[in-house]
């Protein structure tokens, strides 16, 4: 990576790590405005205008976007799938979800995983036992000895893969995925 790529991508993580905890996204019905700039008076003196909604009017963050979005709107989830960065442990909300659904690419909208074959590693990132189908795609070993895994239809960086899952005899395949939660997007199923 050149000194240049290097440096931009060191911003964008420090900026990652921040806005992650401030960021709020908007409703579909009720786009965020941001700053925009009015000519005033004969002068033409340019005074910032705020037309920002308050807070009120916007969706709860904890709302999942139901498409896939822009990634240029979450730069960690850009950083993860595109330059395969990893995002620290225990941050993604998908760690701890128990919910019933299903887990899609957040660059392409690709169906992942399933919840039924997630499970708690301990290891701070959300963990399957296997893809669905052949949308999760094993690239060879790194030099550390683990498989990285990237999506199928768009290339984009998900995470690891490494042999110490859960074994056949307790229902696993023996591999644990580890996965970004900043790659992914869940889309709930009510089960009747």
């Amino acid at each position: 990576m050149k000194t240049r790529e290097f440096a931009f991508a060191a911003v964008l993580l420090t900026a990652c790590s921040v806005s992650s905890f401030i960021m709020t996204y908007p409703s579909k019905s009720k786009p965020m405005r941001l700053m925009t700039a009015k000519k005033v008076g004969e002068d033409n003196v340019i005074k910032p205008q705020s037309t920002r909604q308050p807070d009120s009017e916007l969706s709860n963050s904890n709302e999942l976007p139901s498409q896939p979005t822009n990634l240029w709107t979450r730069p960690l989830s850009y950083a993860v799938l595109n330059w395969g960065f990893t995002e620290p442990r225990f941050s993604s909300r998908y760690n701890y979800m128990k919910s019933d659904g299903t887990f899609k690419c957040r660059k392409c909208g690709t169906v992942l995983y399933e919840s039924e074959k997630k499970y708690d590693s301990g290891s701070g990132w959300p963990s399957f036992t296997e893809g669905v189908g052949s949308n999760v795609v094993k690239k060879p070993r790194d030099f550390t000895g683990r498989f990285e895994i990237v999506c199928g239809n768009c290339g984009g960086h998900l995470g690891h893969q490494f042999p110490d899952g859960p074994s056949k005899a307790m229902g696993g395949t023996g591999w644990r995925h580890c996965v970004n939660g900043a790659a992914l997007d869940f889309k709930e199923e009510k089960v009747e």
